[in-house]
């Protein structure tokens, strides 16, 4: 989560002290993103002095964004026990506790942040994310999400969390409408992009779930949430075009069989060609499900998909089938109507069957992350 700044501020006519001047690079470290190299800094200044609060809060904060939960607990605990009126300690530590997996202290470290400052967004931000992980405390996460809103107007942190919970509360209306609230104020805003793309794939609008994943990747390329997101619209592709082959293939099946029958003559005896009729139907159904979507892909994660379902042997087994099934239905359209019988049909059905019902073991699709 956003963090404010937590630097000193130094009047213009003092000179900076070595260590004021050693957390302004910190800072400006963290800032550009090389948060190893930040934290090398605090580390210098604490070598001098060990109980400095602030350089033990930014301490926490490279630690949280380098994902070393645990450095960032104790580093946000000696802050704490250092300056415990200081809200960012608390709410620090209740980042890491989260990560941690200990949900309670996690909740009881949020609102101590808030008890310290009642009117500081961040940490009310901060309870209201803690409590929406959980679905009894949901309802209270959207009174503290709300308040921290109100209390800082403008502020993309609290906005997108407000989008978070109603997100995790199943209001998708209303997750959309803060989601693009906070692209309104930071049009690059990672998390919002990715939540907005999980959001569209779960509703199976593949097409706008790729473009959101695909902008979100390239404001933030090492998000492990939108590389499982692409996963997960990997295998979406992937199943649309394996059930419109299954489809159009037993289908055209059928359709011979009635096409062998007497109730497939018109009435001047000749044939209605259903078998070519069904086959035109599922291909053009599968040119306006899938194509559209693929379009919509950005040319950037067309690469990754394809990456990725290279080097997934179920998804490269579902593509194969997908083809087999798609040229399986054209052989058929084309056999004499002597072959194609109602017996021959429903003998090659079942093996069609029982062999796709392993594909669609395989391709049962994950849940997209928020």
């Amino acid at each position: 989560m956003p963090t404010p700044p937590d630097g000193p501020d130094h009047p213009a006519s003092v000179p900076p002290s070595p260590t004021e001047l050693a957390l302004r690079r910190a800072e400006a470290l963290g800032d550009a993103g090389r948060w190893e190299q930040s934290l090398r800094t605090l580390h210098e200044v604490l070598a001098r002095e060990p109980r400095h609060p602030v350089a033990l809060r930014l301490a926490a904060v490279a630690e949280i964004q380098l994902h070393r939960w645990p450095q960032a607990l104790q580093a946000a605990q000696a802050a704490v026990a250092v300056d415990p009126t200081a809200e960012h300690g608390h709410r620090l530590a209740s980042v890491a506790l989260e990560h941690l997996g200990r949900h309670g202290e996690a909740v009881r470290a949020a609102r101590e942040a808030v008890r310290c400052e009642p009117s500081e967004p961040y940490a009310l931000a901060r309870l209201a994310s803690v409590l929406s992980t959980r679905r009894g405390g949901r309802r209270e996460a959207l009174r503290a999400a709300h308040a921290a809103v109100e209390a800082g107007p403008g502020l993309t942190g609290p906005l997108f969390v407000l989008a978070l919970v109603q997100h995790r509360r199943g209001r998708r209306r209303a997750a959309v409408a803060a989601y693009e609230a906070v692209l309104r104020l930071d049009p690059g805003h990672a998390d919002a992009l990715n939540n907005l793309g999980a959001l569209a794939l779960n509703s199976h609008r593949l097409g706008r779930g790729a473009r959101l994943l695909g902008d979100s990747l390239a404001a933030d390329p090492q998000s492990a949430v939108a590389r499982h997101n692409v996963d997960v619209l990997a295998v979406g592709l992937a199943r649309r075009v394996w059930v419109a082959g299954l489809l159009t293939a037993l289908g055209v099946g059928v359709a011979g069989a009635v096409e062998s029958g007497a109730d497939g003559s018109g009435a001047d005896g000749s044939v209605v060609p259903w078998r070519w009729i069904v086959l035109a139907l599922g291909w053009g159904v599968l040119a306006a499900w899938f194509v559209p979507a693929w379009r919509a892909v950005p040319r950037s994660l067309q690469h990754a998909l394809r990456e990725r379902s290279r080097r997934r042997p179920l998804l490269v087994v579902a593509w194969v089938t997908a083809v087999l099934l798609l040229l399986g239905s054209l052989v058929v359209a084309a056999l004499p109507r002597s072959a194609v019988s109602l017996e021959a049909t429903l003998g090659a059905a079942r093996v069609v069957l029982l062999v796709n019902l392993v594909v669609w073991i395989a391709l049962r699709r994950g849940r997209p992350r928020e």
